[in-house]
């Protein structure tokens, strides 16, 4: 039997047994991937588990990943402790194992065993070619290939006997995905360090790249290639290669097409370039870069119009890959769902103008983030947002397990509700964690609820949390921001449950009906919310918060859009966070100038050769 590319995701097998076993007919297994599969005795009993795959007979596995696998046994009298192995091949079945990567895999139960061995350790079971163990373990320690197989041209973090294996670690390895699914080393003794087979030539890795890149294979299941760059410009042709900016093509979706391989990368030269979301939503993925030429500045994405629509805008669907570096105008096209949903890559350096979300549901927003997802938003501007409709946000955060993060963004002019319509906050979590950090809430508008039906009323702030989870605000700077239609909010706050952690905060000329809200205090239900270091013209709870006001501080230029605070009680009044080293505020200056941090996104420099304007 054969048995070629699948993926087998959360198996689980019990009690002495395992996921496959070739005990008397021969089993093929070709670019096969395990990923979070377990071999599990949990009976109590101390009979043991082979493995993910038992090999009695003359068998083999080619090119397939094991990821993050494990085999676990109960050691008895009649259990020699070393049965167990994420691949267990008994002796004398001369079975073959070729281009297998194992990576994070465990065995357990009082097992000896490891990735890919025999029991016996005699060297008689069969032999093993161009494999890879990376971060294997076992009861004693470090497990990896271990024994009981002839090994040739195998890659592990521990010394193997035999022809071309070489050690691999931190020091002289680096991988291109090491937090995902995909284990391919870039640099390092096994790009390269592998044997060339009779079966390669016309041949592919997992992936579907060329088995052999170079003069030789690379160890483990995948071949790297280097990345390629692709070019797209106003004055190119959907005719060039694209592989240069001569060559440039002139299309997004010419462009686009050519994204193939991993971590390759879109280059989009200065200028405007036209989208078209009905027929492309681009979607970004296998640790693809989809970059400006020189900045957010002079590259910009602009929406073509469209009548009112549930398309997608962009889709980054793995953490390794990144947008930077480019503006993108929505162009007031009218969205019936969120344009951005549930992200998982970074954003980096771009700006997001003009959006429009005009949906009647009650969760939507410009930007969905729920489950595991957890996206990084760093130096990003988003501007004249609209999210017309009931109960939305700008940034909305649904049961979100991971962290999300927002550094360094600024939010501007942002209206969420309409005349009609009341809307959550600017950004809104309801049972998520997230991580904001110098952060710019500047003239923004939440339209809030006329009552305090189920509590809306008093969750409308411009940043606020919902039902547990932990929310960290972090020296953000909220101004002249307005609540309407609401007596209670302000720029944070938390409704039922809420958990806001908000330290080094900043707000000032924040309203709601009664007049001035500011950062305001937990007024809904249960919840915590905690002030330390932070400045409002009302005085919240907590420690070294301050008060101020027109006669004790002052901007050094808002006529101009220049928020630092010239002079005041904000000044050095902050507390140093670890996240603070080597980093910058939202002006790109150092975050710490003094003895200690000043309260808000803004640090006052000792010379006036930086500027940063708001417009």
């Amino acid at each position: 039997m054969t048995i070629s590319n699948c993926t087998f995701n959360t198996c689980n097998v019990n009690y002495r047994h395992a996921l496959f076993w070739a005990k008397s007919g021969k089993m093929h297994f070709w670019n096969c991937a395990f990923i979070d599969c377990h071999a599990e005795n949990l009976s109590g009993t101390k009979y043991f588990n082979y493995g993910l795959i038992h090999i009695e007979a003359a068998s083999t596995l080619r090119n397939c990943l094991f990821l993050r696998c494990s085999a676990f046994g109960t050691y008895g009298s009649s259990s020699p402790s070393n049965h167990s192995s994420v691949v267990h091949i008994n002796t004398g079945s001369k079975a073959i194992v070729e281009n297998c990567t194992f990576v994070a895999c465990t065995v357990g139960g009082g097992s000896e065993g490891g990735a890919l061995s025999s029991h016996t350790r005699t060297g008689t079971a069969g032999t093993a070619r161009n494999c890879l163990a990376y971060g294997c373990s076992n009861n004693f320690g470090p497990a990896n290939l271990l024994g009981g197989l002839t090994y040739s041209h195998c890659a592990s973090d521990i010394e193997l006997a035999g022809d071309g294996n070489v050690v691999v670690n931190d020091a002289n390895t680096t991988f291109q995905n090491p937090l995902g699914d995909h284990y391919v080393p870039m640099t390092g003794p096994a790009v390269g360090g592998g044997e060339i087979l009779a079966w390669m030539t016309g041949s592919e890795d997992i992936r579907g790249f060329d088995r052999i890149i170079g003069s030789a294979p690379d160890i483990g299941c995948y071949e790297f290639r280097e990345p390629t760059t692709y070019y797209v410009a106003v004055n190119g042709s959907d005719a060039n290669s694209g592989l240069t900016k001569s060559e440039a093509k002139a299309t997004l979706a010419a462009g686009y097409a050519l994204l193939s391989g991993w971590d390759e990368k879109l280059v989009i030269c200065d200028g405007t370039h036209e989208l078209d979301i009905s027929a492309l939503t681009l979607v970004i993925s296998n640790g693809w870069t989809l970059a400006g030429e020189n900045g957010m500045d002079t590259t910009t994405i602009k929406l073509k119009k469209i009548s009112r629509n549930s398309h997608k805008v962009l889709k980054l669907t793995d953490v390794f890959s990144e947008i930077r570096d480019i503006t993108f105008d929505l162009n007031n096209v009218s969205f019936s769902d969120s344009p951005m949903a549930d992200p998982k890559g970074r954003f980096t350096r771009c700006a997001f103008l003009n959006s429009n979300v005009t949906s009647s549901g009650g969760s939507d927003a410009f930007c969905r983030i729920s489950g595991t997802s957890a996206p990084i938003f760093t130096d990003c501007v988003f501007r004249n947002a609209k999210i017309q409709h009931n109960g939305g946000s700008v940034f909305w955060l649904s049961e979100t397990t991971s962290w999300p993060k927002i550094i360094g963004c600024s939010f501007i002019d942002c209206v969420a509700g309409t005349a009609d319509t009341a809307a959550r906050s600017t950004i809104f979590a309801y049972r998520g964690n997230c991580e904001i950090r110098n952060c710019l809430f500047l003239r923004n508008i939440v339209k809030g609820a006329t009552d305090n039906s189920y509590g809306d009323a008093k969750r409308n702030h411009i940043v606020s949390s919902s039902t547990a989870r932990t929310f960290k605000v972090e020296n953000c700077s909220f101004i002249d921001c307005e609540i309407q239609r609401n007596p209670y909010a302000g720029a944070l706050g938390i409704g039922a449950g809420g958990n806001i952690q908000a330290v080094n905060c900043f707000a000032y000329g924040t309203t709601n009906t009664t007049g001035t809200a500011n950062l305001m205090t937990n007024v809904y239900s249960s919840g915590t919310i905690t002030f330390s270091h932070c400045a409002s013209d009302k005085l919240v709870p907590g420690e070294n918060n301050v008060v101020l006001t027109d006669a004790n501080f002052s901007y050094r230029s808002k006529r101009r859009g220049d928020y630092t605070v010239k002079c005041g009680p904000t000044i050095d009044a902050g507390t140093n966070l670890t996240w603070m080293t080597d980093a910058v505020d939202l002006m790109g200056r150092p975050r710490i100038i003094g003895k200690s941090v000043d309260i808000g996104c803004f640090e006052l420099e000792t010379s006036r050769a930086t500027r940063f304007m708001v417009r």
